[in-house]
């Protein structure tokens, strides 16, 4: 299939809209906040599509972004001696462009983009919700407003890039879904930062983890994470510090919810990888096996 390569330029706005099938078709989702988030729902919800995420580097984002591997962060204020000094921080490589400019030029920009309204100076984010998709190798590109329909923007984008005229099969053909409670809440809450044995991602491997943590701590860190690492708990602060201070969020999970998370892993033990037998997981000084 030819999909010609696409740019989307999608400004913040504060409507509740359903952006999933534009997420889905973006090649990377930026979220360029210039006030504090928290822990950024929008950006989850990219991630969890599998998609790479550029976040303004305050509130919650340094928790959920490892820079080069399934995203950015970058300065909510920023020089271009600040963003030079962050691409050498974090070995930005070739494919790769952070851009700023003073007030002038960005209204300049904004203008030549099309983007400009007459209500901007009273938008306190200096601009209005507006969506540009680009056919970049075609060079046309098309607006809407961000805010619209989101049925009418993907009826419109399917005009635009032709897809109308792709053949694929109906929903109607779709299978009930058969996910138990466990595989349900680790592909919502846990699979955005690991995996099942593909590698380490934001966090851990968890392949295996049930075989080098006690159920009983796993338990209670996947319940209350900040809480165990707050204590002291000697295996929170390896990890933390192991994977650059990136802090695993509480999700307000309850109790059978994390054992319905630890049973699921229980099946996935790693043959590779087994517990001592006769011995705990984890010596007491948190040094035993990652």
């Amino acid at each position: 299939m030819n999909v010609p390569e696409i740019s989307l330029v999608i400004p913040c706005h504060n409507e509740e809209q359903n952006l999933r099938p534009l997420l889905a078709a973006s090649d990377v989702v930026a979220l360029p906040s210039t006030s504090v988030e928290t822990f950024s729902l929008a950006a989850l919800e990219a991630m969890a599509l599998g998609r790479p995420v550029v976040l303004s580097e305050i509130g919650g984002a340094a928790e959920m972004v490892r820079p080069g591997e399934n995203g950015f962060l970058f300065p909510a204020h920023d020089t271009p001696a600040v963003l030079k000094a962050y691409m050498e921080k974090f070995d930005v490589g070739p494919g790769w462009t952070f851009l700023t400019g003073n007030a002038a030029d960005i209204r300049a920009v904004t203008k030549k983009l099309g983007l400009s309204r007459y209500s901007d100076s009273a938008n306190k984010d200096g601009h209005t919700a507006i969506l540009m998709v680009g056919d970049v190798p075609g060079g046309q590109w098309v607006r809407h407003s961000a805010v619209d329909n989101p049925e009418f923007l993907a009826s419109s984008l399917a005009t635009f890039f032709g897809w109308r005229d792709l053949q694929g099969r109906s929903y109607t053909e779709a299978q009930p879904l058969n996910v138990g409670q466990g595989e349900y809440l680790f592909a919502s809450r846990c699979s955005a930062c690991h995996s099942l044995g593909q590698g380490d991602k934001m966090g851990p491997d968890l392949l295996g983890v049930t075989a080098r943590r006690e159920r009983t701590w796993l338990l209670r860190y996947i319940q209350v994470p900040d809480q165990v690492l707050a204590s002291g708990d000697p295996i929170a602060k390896a990890l933390n510090q192991k994977y650059q201070n990136v802090r695993m969020p509480n999700v307000s999970l309850g109790g059978a919810d994390a054992a319905a998370i630890v049973s699921y892993l229980e099946g996935h033990i790693s043959t590779s990888a087994p517990a001592s037998p006769g011995g705990p997981a984890v010596r007491p000084d948190g040094s035993g096996r990652r």
